[in-house]
């Protein structure tokens, strides 16, 4: 299968809307721009070094061509799935990218799309769920996992800082809120969901 006959449901696979747009739009980016042949002629590595004019294009074409809004971190997340697809062809990159995903659900030992219904108080339910999902979509688990600080408040971890904009995105969260969300976070990272949902029960 060629980059320019995939299509959107194809990429079924991947949990994220958002993340499986972005994949597809960058595609017929580098279509339209005549840059998949740049990109699979690239080893040096697409954000070595000085920015790329060819990056820049693509970016450019994002934004003029589509209203959807994407950060930096997540145009680099999608745009380096397109080069694994150019690169190792979409079968392989599937495979790839199924396997990743079952590895890091299993290692932290986190279902996907869990049952809430545990939860009484339905605000909550909405807040947690929304947020739980939320970080799956941005990969943020793991940092949650190490977390050591005494405040996520006070974090002077960027990525942290980004994971609770992500977060609060969600639900539109005062202060205190989102720093008990961010604790529910965090146990459910080290401690796994079923604790979460034992300590809750009990």
């Amino acid at each position: 299968m060629s980059i320019k006959e995939m299509k959107y449901e194809e990429l079924s696979f991947i949990e994220s809307e958002k993340e499986r747009s972005l994949v597809v739009q960058i595609m017929e980016a580098l279509n339209n721009l005549c840059l998949v042949e740049w990109m699979r002629d690239n080893t040096e590595g697409l954000f070595m070094g000085e920015p790329k004019i060819q990056m820049i294009m693509i970016q450019e074409y994002l934004q003029e061509n589509y209203p959807m809004e994407f950060t930096p971190q997540e145009f680099a997340s999608a745009i380096c799935m397109v080069e694994s697809i150019v690169h190792n062809g979409f079968e392989e990159f599937k495979e790839k990218y199924i396997l990743y995903q079952k590895e890091q659900f299993e290692y932290i030992k986190l279902p996907r799309r869990p049952d809430f219904s545990f939860i009484q108080d339905e605000s909550d339910r909405k807040m947690i769920s929304r947020g739980y999902d939320k970080l799956f979509e941005i990969e943020g688990w793991e940092t949650l996992r190490s977390f050591k600080e005494e405040s996520f408040m006070f974090s002077k971890s960027p990525e942290v800082n980004r994971i609770m904009m992500e977060i609060d995105s969600t639900y539109g969260h005062s202060g205190s809120s989102l720093a008990y969300l961010m604790r529910i976070f965090e146990y459910i990272a080290k401690e796994g969901f079923d604790t979460y949902r034992e300590k809750v029960l009990n």
